[in-house]
């Protein structure tokens, strides 16, 4: 029997319900759900955190320039975009 896919939806639930509250600034409510590595198709329990917004707006900023692309040369979306 194959395993069942759970959907992004299905996935982020699970991920809120395990941090309630950001586990980056500790006092807000987590409502986002970041990809510690970036790679959006990386949805392993370990690479995900639950974010509150503003938190989750500061490592977005953080990690990416000014047109939104990643700043670090080992993101998942340089590795598969390069020329």
């Amino acid at each position: 029997m194959q395993p069942t896919k759970l959907s992004w939806r299905d996935i982020r639930d699970k991920v809120l319900a395990r941090d309630p509250v950001c586990r980056q600034c500790n006092n807000a409510l987590a409502t986002e759900v970041h990809h510690l590595d970036g790679n959006r198709r990386n949805n392993l329990p370990g690479n995900l955190l639950g974010l509150c917004e503003a938190c989750h707006a500061l490592e977005m900023w953080l990690e990416h320039d000014a047109d939104g692309n990643p700043t670090d040369p080992t993101h998942a979306w340089n590795r598969e975009n390069r020329w």
